[in-house]
């Protein structure tokens, strides 16, 4: 019994690259544990085969499994020392050290966990250092004083040392670093180091609180050099908070009445609490709206200076600088998200422009936004407030407020980094209106109206389009369908411009439907949108041009097809809309 399996498929057993040594799994179909279909043991001594382990020890458990299953661990020769279980609501866990001559490996342990209700073996977690030198001089004749006057060299303002404790230490580069406001400090202290990767050290642990430079750190000191190995920060970091819509009032609060005219309060209510990540480090102890992928500026008039703060970004929904907080949270989600599909044209374009300018008060208060380039290439957002001349108050909803409308507007900058080139054409404007309703679908836990792009700028238009929407035509089960809309009824200018832009969006939003976008999972409509978005990414890489609809759909069905799809899955969706051939 207790028998680890590794003859199952359908879930992934991890093993060590070099000694085959089981690392991971998780699952009691992994492992022959006893039957509880009849049995009700009361606890025992010893674990008997023949009946449940119910009543058991998890200790004995867990001791039962590495015996049974040593080879498969690898665990010849290791010494492990058992520490006490852990007990949660319905799991248990029993922690093994690993020794050598009684020194702790640092990290060096092995995790077994126990389902509660009939003490089955679920999961085990392999962190043991099977490569540690076996010429390793564990002795030492060092005192704890005498490491602590190693760090007592070192010039800092102030100092407050714990208890060394002496370990077997492997180092590596720490895999999470502290938020950007502390990585001077972070680089300051690991200056003091002298470790080499993967060289394994007999060190000494020692917890530090210092002042100038300020922190809490763990030190790892050299037993034979009395040289620091590395510096670790103790200190657990949260970013910055602030309030945003999501992704607007009308879809969150599933209220059509909705608008700019709507009460501070009622709107307030609608703002959601999030992190605002990838900040610049702050100045003078205060952060700006500005970071590694995203630049709120004061470029244009009206004129308004980006908000500061030592603590968060939280204001009201009608304030200006909540317009700020808009456009650089979801930009910055939006870059983010686009750089981890992994394209490479687009993430070093994007590294080479650094981030990109976003002014939510410019425009020159006019009811408008626009994506442009400066005299050096560099690419450039601006939203219009829609404000009257000296006046600071909207008429209407302010376009940094609909994150339908900050999308839209960065969906230029894509093109400009894949074409090499602002093309402004027609099918530019409609995949940035389907980029807005398939990116922003993951934020709308409602689903509400997700088909339509701009719900909230429009909620109060006096231009309102009801064909701005990703539904146009659709054989789709939707409470709003244009039938008569077809590529073939329209040209290359006025309001049909836009109209020719959002069939082309309609068709991407069947292809991402069926891609998993109907899906009631939102993990699943997650991976469908990364999906249609990396194709059409693919897609402007190789057309490189102000190019007829006929080309990228060609091109979208030949790189889907490459990949395995059916070429019929990303044609019948244009198909269906008319000749798209000839637009």
């Amino acid at each position: 019994m207790f028998r680890l399996r590794t003859d199952k498929t359908e879930r992934k057993v991890t093993k060590d690259k070099k000694t085959g040594a089981v690392r991971s799994f998780f699952g009691a179909e992994f492992v022959n544990n006893p039957s509880i279909s009849s049995v009700s043991a009361p606890p025992v001594d010893k674990i008997d085969e023949k009946k449940t382990p119910i009543g058991i020890k998890a200790v004995e458990i867990a001791d039962r499994f590495l015996r049974v299953n040593a080879p498969k661990f690898k665990l010849k020769g290791l010494k492990l020392k058992k520490l006490l279980p852990e007990e949660g609501k319905f799991c248990e866990s029993v922690t093994y050290e690993q020794k050598i001559a009684g020194v702790p490996i640092y990290g060096g342990r092995i995790v077994i966990g126990l389902r509660k209700q009939d003490g089955a073996v679920i999961s085990t977690i392999n962190n043991l250092d099977y490569e540690v030198p076996s010429t390793l001089k564990t002795k030492t004749r060092k005192t704890a004083a005498q490491i602590k006057e190693v760090i007592l060299r070192h010039n800092f303002g102030f100092v407050k040392l714990g208890e060394p404790k002496l370990y077997i230490y492997r180092h590596y580069l720490p895999t999470v670093f502290a938020p950007a406001y502390f990585q001077t400090v972070r680089k300051e202290m690991v200056a003091t180091t002298t470790s080499k990767i993967g060289k394994v050290y007999l060190a000494w642990q020692i917890f530090m609180d210092t002042r100038e430079p300020n922190g809490s750190w763990e030190v790892l000191i050299d037993d034979a050099t009395n040289e620091i190995i590395t510096v670790k920060d103790r200190q657990f970091y949260d970013t910055p908070k602030g309030k945003v819509f999501w992704p607007d009032p009308i879809r969150s609060k599933k209220d059509n009445n909705l608008n700019w005219k709507t009460d501070s309060k009622t709107l307030n209510s609608q703002r959601k609490e999030v992190k605002i990540e990838n900040l610049d480090n702050p100045v003078n102890q205060k952060y700006s709206l500005s970071g590694c992928w995203v630049k709120n500026v004061d470029a244009e008039d009206p004129k308004f200076k980006p908000p500061t703060t030592k603590k968060n970004f939280v204001y009201g929904a009608k304030t200006r600088k909540f317009r700020n907080v808009m456009a650089y949270y979801y930009l910055d989600k939006l870059v983010s998200d686009l750089t981890s599909l992994g394209v490479p044209s687009f993430n070093e374009a994007v590294k080479k422009a650094g981030p990109i300018s976003a002014d939510p008060q410019g425009c020159w208060g006019q009811d408008n936004s626009y994506f442009k380039f400066d005299l050096n290439g560099m690419p450039y957002l601006s939203f219009g407030e829609d404000v009257l001349p000296g006046s600071n108050t909207p008429t209407s909803v302010p376009d940094a407020t609909d994150a339908a409308i900050i999308v839209h507007e960065y969906g230029h900058a894509i093109h400009y980094f894949l074409l090499g080139h602002h093309d402004n054409s027609p099918f530019e404007e409609g995949f940035n209106d389907f980029l807005a309703a398939c990116w922003l679908d993951r934020y709308n836990d409602n689903q509400y109206r997700r088909e339509e792009v701009m719900l909230w700028d429009q909620s109060d238009s006096v231009e309102k389009n009801p064909n701005r929407r990703v539904n146009l035509f659709s054989n789709q089960n939707c409470d709003f369908t244009f039938s008569n809309k077809r590529f073939e009824d329209q040209c290359l200018s006025g309001n049909d411009y836009y109209l020719l832009g959002d069939l082309h969006a309609s068709a991407l939003w069947d292809i991402f439907l069926s891609f998993g976008g109907s899906s009631a999972d939102s993990k699943v409509r997650k991976d469908a949108a990364d999906k249609i978005i990396t194709l059409y990414f693919d897609t402007l890489i190789q057309v490189k041009a102000n190019t007829p609809l006929k080309n990228l759909v060609d091109c979208l069905s030949q790189l889907h097809s490459d990949r395995g799809g059916q070429k019929n899955i990303i044609q019948n969706p244009y198909d269906q809309r008319g000749s798209w051939n000839s637009v």
